[in-house]
């Protein structure tokens, strides 16, 4: 008979338990490459941005700081506002907090308006939100993928950082909303309450960049080239079915509301609506034309074997 001690064998089991409770990740989940629409120059913001690109020098672009909170979340709510054809955003962290719940109601409405909205997300931050996630994703016109996924069930994270961590430790901190491949804000700010000036306890200082031009098509390719990467899965292969995803979707949407009745109240909300309407009002002069060059790092490096050839591009 072997003498195993007490602690291996209930570690043992523990291991085993652990294991059945993990779910796996479907890496051979059917998917389709795609790729950003080309034709946005048709769209409003289209016919507004193509005359000013025109009449600034070629290979330039056009650029705006945007260093308030409000005029950062306010310039993402407009242009979702605004989108026809495509919004295609890129983020390490969207929060359930007031500002990640306002982005969502906003994206779900364009979606409703026939706008393809397609939503990359880092999964280091989505504990909790699988079944918004497949909510979300259920609507005909929005796509989610998940980059270098953890795996689900009680200990799927702690097991994960525990025999994976040389991948799990390769995070996307990309950042990009891009609106009608005419309009692109990139930048330091996650979608969370602190990075906008929503709470009084917690306030980042942080810069976005509101760009026009040829650096648009540049953050588009970017975003493509995560997008249809191996490591960016579709929400089925990373989260389990919902048994009725009509419903699931009708009860995201009156979350959503009953968020955005709470909000509206606030001195924020008010902050808001009054940028919004300062800058339906501006005139197309903000921008400062500059020569530029787009710096990413590779979407090769959440794989194990190419991490240590993947360059800066």
């Amino acid at each position: 008979m072997l003498n195993i001690p007490l602690n291996r064998i209930l570690a043992l089991l523990l291991l085993a338990v652990g294991l059945a409770g993990c779910a796996s990740i479907d890496y051979d989940y059917p998917r389709s490459e795609s790729y950003h629409l080309t034709d946005g120059s048709a769209t409003s913001l289209g016919r507004a941005i193509t005359p000013v690109v025109a009449a600034n020098p070629e290979g330039e672009s056009g650029f705006y700081p945007v260093i308030d909170g409000v005029d950062a979340l306010t310039v993402r709510l407009l242009l979702a506002n605004r989108a026809e054809k495509s919004i295609d955003l890129q983020y390490y962290l969207i929060k359930n907090d007031a500002v990640g719940r306002a982005l969502i109601l906003h994206l779900l409405r364009a979606a409703d308006r026939g706008v393809r909205v397609r939503l990359l997300l880092d999964d280091m931050f989505t504990s909790g939100y699988d079944v918004g996630l497949a909510a979300l994703e259920s609507h005909p016109n929005v796509e989610i993928r998940i980059f270098n996924p953890f795996r689900r069930g009680a200990v799927g994270r702690s097991l994960g950082a525990a025999t994976e961590f040389r991948r799990i430790n390769r995070r996307m901190h990309n950042k990009s909303f891009t609106v009608d491949n005419q309009i692109t804000v990139i930048g330091g700010r996650n979608i969370a309450d602190e990075y906008f000036g929503v709470r009084e306890d917690a306030k980042f200082g942080d810069l976005d960049v509101v760009g026009i031009g040829p650096v648009v098509e540049d953050v588009s390719n970017v975003f493509d080239m995560y997008w249809n990467h191996p490591t960016a899965l579709p929400v089925p292969a990373v989260i389990a079915a919902l048994d009725d995803p009509a419903t699931a979707l009708e009860e995201l949407r009156v979350r959503l509301d009953d968020a955005q009745q709470e909000i509206r109240s606030s001195r924020y909300a008010a902050a808001v609506e009054a940028k919004m309407l300062a800058y339906l009002d501006g005139e197309n002069n903000l921008m400062q034309w500059a020569p530029y060059r787009v710096v990413v790092d590779s979407p090769d490096k959440a794989i194990r074997e190419k991490a240590a050839l993947a360059q800066n591009i």
